[in-house]
């Protein structure tokens, strides 16, 4: 039976006075790669911040499986967890920024068994062994031992994808990972995402390539002004999207 990996119930996230998520429901379900799309300022990048908690939330509910984000139920209600209670479910989404945010003095494999042994206690060897396969996956066996400033943008974001999933993440979120590259090194990362997306985990892609959603997503959600207004299956949705405001902004962009 597949699981809901993500469950969003009535989301809501201010700004100050600025309503910048407005009742957010949504469900993700294991091995699903959702595209999210939408024009600047809609709230794609704020929604995955959330969910890693990167954000705290003003209203509605997360849920990991079955696990509340964030806060745990008591008698007087809901209170909100430690730090180390709240780190140790942060472990288990991985999260690709714009920025690449590796430790730059670290290797890259230094960089990959930061995690694995600091926070879910694997022992070194097990995570160096890790490490490497997750290094081949992304194409960087030779970078083991480089340093974050030895590499390219793409070679560093191929990096932090390796590094994202060496906790075994239930879930892997990406905040425009492409954003920050030159256009000619926006493929290898693009090819990388793919080729993860084939082995059947579950993902959540802020992006504003379009053709890239087309390809890989198995479902896109389109923001406007804080909202979900328009979610189906891609195909669907790039044929024959139901919102006008999706027709528009699919034929500026591709």
């Amino acid at each position: 039976m597949v699981r809901d990996v993500i469950t969003i119930r009535r989301l809501q996230k201010y700004f100050s006075e600025f309503h910048a998520l407005k009742d957010i429901d949504l469900s993700v379900r294991e091995g699903e790669v959702i595209a999210i799309l939408g024009p600047s300022g809609s709230g794609k990048s704020t929604l995955v911040r959330c969910i890693h908690q990167l954000e705290p939330i003003q209203g509605g509910a997360i849920y990991l499986g079955d696990e509340l984000l964030g806060y745990e139920r008591t008698r007087s209600g809901l209170r909100n967890l430690s730090d180390s209670a709240v780190a140790r479910q942060r472990a288990r989404m991985g999260m690709v920024f714009q920025q690449f945010n590796l430790f730059q003095h670290k290797t890259v494999l230094e960089n990959l068994i930061e995690g694995p042994t600091q926070v879910m206690g694997m022992k070194r060897h097990e995570a160096e062994a890790q490490a490497r396969d997750l290094l081949a996956r992304v194409h960087l066996s030779d970078k083991a031992d480089s340093y974050p400033r030895q590499l390219s943008g793409g070679q560093q974001q191929r990096a932090a994808i390796a590094r994202a999933m060496a906790n075994r993440p239930a879930v892997m979120l990406f905040d425009e990972p492409t954003s920050a590259l030159d256009p000619e090194l926006v493929g290898e990362v693009l090819e990388v995402i793919r080729e993860i997306a084939a082995t059947g985990v579950t993902m959540l892609i802020v992006t504003h390539e379009i053709r890239f959603a087309r390809d890989v997503a198995d479902r896109i959600i389109f923001m406007e002004d804080g909202r979900i207004v328009e979610d189906g299956p891609t195909r669907q949705i790039m044929s024959a999207p139901a919102d006008t405001r999706l027709g528009s902004f699919l034929a500026r962009s591709m």
